[in-house]
């Protein structure tokens, strides 16, 4: 079943990055502040989900509001690994900072195979593996390292 209108991704139909981040800032808002009163999703079996959730791919598009509904479905469905009452191996809390830093590197869009294309990013790898390096104490990172022996 097709949700939603057509979508059509030319430039004049596509809409505003305003409009796109600021339906994903409230989520996000009301995702993160709901981790005070909700600091666990409840477990939910895979065919439990799959009739709470509509996934379906339509063959026509969905409004920008349609798919944040969507997203705001999938979030409220997906474990809570970032409250700090979810412990294991990978996850035992949120990082604010770290969490924005994720959030900004695919709304730069860069890429890390040349310095053209990476710019300043490439500066802040070298500085990442430079700590890295020293933390472990494998000696100085050389020129063209990326794993560090």
């Amino acid at each position: 079943m097709a949700r939603g209108v057509e979508w059509n991704m030319s430039i004049e139909n596509n809409p505003s990055s305003d409009h796109v981040f600021g339906l994903l800032a409230s989520l996000v808002e009301r995702y993160a502040g709901d981790d005070v009163d909700q600091p666990v999703n409840p477990y939910r079996s895979p065919g439990e989900l799959k009739e709470l959730l509509d996934l379906s791919l339509g063959e026509r598009g969905e409004s920008v509001e349609g798919v944040m509904k969507i997203m705001e479905s999938l979030a409220g469905a997906t474990p809570r690994s970032t409250s700090t009452r979810f412990y294991n191996q990978l996850f035992g809390g949120r990082d604010a900072v770290a969490t924005a830093a994720d959030m900004l590197v695919p709304v730069l869009n860069s890429s890390m195979y040349t310095f053209k294309a990476a710019g300043a990013m490439a500066i802040v790898e070298e500085i990442v593996l430079k700590r890295l390096t020293l933390r472990e104490q494998r000696g100085p990172l050389r020129l063209g390292d990326r794993c560090p022996i």
